[in-house]
């Protein structure tokens, strides 16, 4: 486990970049010209605290947190060849429905997918696949 996995983005991302697809994975915003395919991971987008009993009595809730994760790939080369991999996001979100997430900072109990969008552009020659994550974990109070 790497310091990165103290955010839900960097634990997002190590499952990613372990995945074997050769993604680069960026938080909130990919650099110009990042080569193909990449994700950008957006987190924190909205969360809601969970009903689990006297949570004062633990200074700790459980809370649904959603991220958003927008995957791009080139269709095609200079040459007029499909680069585009085909199942690629469905085995990323096979992957990120079958991980907890290695974190440092919270438990995450479960990754569910509640959306998944694509779109073609071919005068610009990206794919773009957003996909909607619901994130169940820990948010423990910190006193300092």
């Amino acid at each position: 486990m790497t310091v990165s996995n103290a955010t839900l983005s960097g634990a997002i991302k190590t499952v990613l970049e372990q995945g074997g697809w050769g993604l680069q994975v960026f938080r909130s915003l990919a650099p110009p010209k990042a080569l193909m395919p990449f994700c950008v991971v957006t987190e924190d987008i909205s969360w809601v605290a969970l009903p689990d009993g006297d949570t004062d009595a633990s200074d700790e809730m459980t809370i649904q947190e959603q991220a958003q994760i927008d995957i791009y790939q080139q269709l095609r080369g200079p040459d007029g060849t499909r680069t585009e991999v085909i199942g690629l996001e469905d085995e990323i979100c096979f992957a990120l429905r079958s991980t907890r997430l290695p974190t440092w900072t919270q438990h995450v109990y479960g990754v569910q997918i509640l959306a998944r969008s694509a779109g073609s552009d071919t005068d610009t020659n990206v794919r773009r696949t957003i996909v909607t994550l619901q994130i169940d974990r820990l948010f423990a109070h910190r006193t300092p």
